[in-house]
């Protein structure tokens, strides 16, 4: 019987620890306020974290027209 209980103790540990490494990102979706931009030109930016942490930190990257990432 005790066999069992410390089983069933590593095994609940280490769905604790699969579950946690294996958490996915959080989506990021994004709209802007026009469909280009002009070069001097300005944008504003808007969306939303899947995860609705409030402070989440988003990078935005800016790339030169034709380049790929």
């Amino acid at each position: 019987m005790r066999r069992t209980g410390v089983f069933v103790a590593v095994l609940a540990v280490t769905l604790l620890v699969a579950t946690a490494g294996s958490a996915a990102r959080p989506a990021v979706t994004i709209s802007l306020s026009r469909p280009s931009v002009v070069y001097g030109g300005s944008v504003s930016l808007s969306g939303k974290v899947s995860n609705n942490k409030a402070g989440e930190t988003v990078d935005v990257l800016a790339e030169p027209s034709g380049a790929t990432s």
